[in-house]
């Protein structure tokens, strides 16, 4: 089963809100280029894969507003390691302790995905959304 929860980049994209929002004073600025890296190495692997246009059209516009807005308004921010390093590291332990509470693993997401991958079919949460919704 597909969650949000489950994926990492939305719990960045949440704390960029309470960012923008003052209700914490730590950027996710670092946290945000280092999830863009990793996009941008899984664009690769679905190149690669020959992975359908479609999909991966969805999944850079996906990532253009979770990733790349939120990068944009941060655009006059140097991201500060000491300032964001280790809240992040915290939101990344509670991620993982709610994928435990949920009964499952950061390997478990991340070889579903993987297998979806290779298999050419939609893999990422918001890109399956999207595409249930052309449905209609």
């Amino acid at each position: 089963m597909q969650r949000f929860d489950y994926v990492f980049s939305y719990w960045l994209f949440a704390w960029w809100g309470l960012y923008v929002l003052k209700v914490t004073r730590c950027s996710p600025a670092l946290w945000l280029w280092a999830a863009v890296l990793y996009e941008l190495g899984l664009f690769a692997i679905l190149l690669v894969y020959r992975y359908p246009a479609w999909h991966i059209a969805l999944f850079v516009a996906i990532n253009l507003v979770i990733k790349g807005w939120p990068l944009w308004t941060l655009r006059r921010e140097t991201p500060q390691l000491g300032q964001s390093l280790l809240p992040g590291l915290a939101l990344f332990g509670v991620y993982l302790g709610w994928l435990r509470v949920n009964g499952t693993a950061l390997s478990e997401v991340t070889s579903r995905a993987w297998s979806q991958i290779q298999e050419r079919k939609p893999f990422s949460v918001g890109v399956i959304q999207l595409l249930q919704l052309q449905r209609f």
